[in-house]
């Protein structure tokens, strides 16, 4: 895993324009399973209380959003876990780890 840093910081707005995980079928799988090049730039769960990696074949980074967009935290991911949103949280947002 590289630094466990997050590029992105508390309070800043991310406004997300990837790819919605809207069926069921894609908000179980996400990204698992996937290898990172034949991933979307970035992946978003609406009305999401947690996200987990198993199955995955790359870290993530996980950024949680409040309704106005402001990141409320963010952090970077490894495989095999299991990561609850904060209190206010609107949409999760999972990008690659590169």
């Amino acid at each position: 895993m590289k630094d466990s840093q997050s590029s992105y910081k508390v309070g800043e707005i991310y406004t997300p324009t990837g790819m919605y995980a809207i069926t069921h079928k894609q908000r179980r799988r996400g990204l698992s399973w996937k290898s990172i090049e034949d991933s979307p730039d970035e992946l978003i769960f609406e009305r999401c209380k947690s996200i987990h990696t198993f199955g995955m074949k790359f870290d993530l980074e996980v950024l949680f959003i409040d309704s106005t967009n402001r990141i409320l935290r963010a952090k970077i991911v490894p495989k095999n876990r299991i990561v609850f949103a904060p209190k206010g949280t609107h949409a999760i947002v999972e990008l690659p780890f590169r």
